[in-house]
C-alpha cells in the first residue's frame, strides 16, 4: 500500500489539472473534478487498489452476482436484493462525495492557516530600540524616529 504521502502527490496531480483559473464561481463539482482529471485520478485509485484490502472493484462481476442471488430467490424477495445493491452504491456515492468536500474543507483551511502565518509575522515584544511592535488594538505598527 502506498503511503499517506505517496497518495498525496498522486492527488495532488489531479488537482493540478483543475480549471480553477478565469471565470469560476463554484467549486467544483466531484464529477466536474473527475472529468478534468480522469487519467490522474485513475492512478490514484490504481494506487490504492494495490492494497489487498482496496482490491479492484469489478462492476459487472458486482450485476452479475447481483442478478444471479436474485433468479435464485424467491420472485417475491428478488426486489430486496435489488435494493439493498442500489442502497450499497448511494451509500458509496455518500462516502466519496463527503470524502471530497471535506477535503476541500481541510485545504481551504490549511490554506487560510498559511496565508495568515505569511502575513501576520511574529514580532519581537516592543522596546524602545525595536522599530515594530504592536499597537493597542493588535495591528502591527512601525515606529519612527522623530
Amino acid at each position: 500500500m502506498p503511503t499517506s504521502e505517496e497518495l498525496l502527490e498522486l492527488a495532488e496531480r489531479c488537482a493540478e489539472k483543475l480549471e480553477l483559473e478565469g471565470k469560476l464561481r463554484h467549486v467544483p463539482s466531484f464529477s466536474d473534478a473527475e472529468d478534468q482529471c480522469e487519467v490522474e485520478y485513475e492512478d490514484l485509485l490504481q494506487a490504492i487498489h494495490e492494497d489487498e484490502l482496496f482490491a479492484p472493484v469489478d462492476i459487472q462481476r458486482q450485476e452479475q452476482l447481483v442478478e444471479q442471488i436474485a433468479a435464485a430467490l424467491p420472485e417475491a424477495s428478488r426486489m430486496l436484493i435489488v435494493e439493498l445493491a442500489d442502497n450499497h452504491a448511494r451509500h458509496v456515492w455518500l462516502q466519496q462525495e463527503g470524502a471530497y468536500h471535506l477535503g476541500l474543507a481541510v485545504g481551504r483551511r490549511l490554506d487560510h492557516a498559511a496565508n495568515r502565518k505569511l502575513f501576520l509575522p511574529t514580532v519581537p515584544p516592543p522596546d524602545d530600540s525595536f522599530p515594530l511592535g504592536p499597537s493597542a488594538n493588535g495591528i502591527l505598527e512601525i515606529r519612527l524616529p522623530l
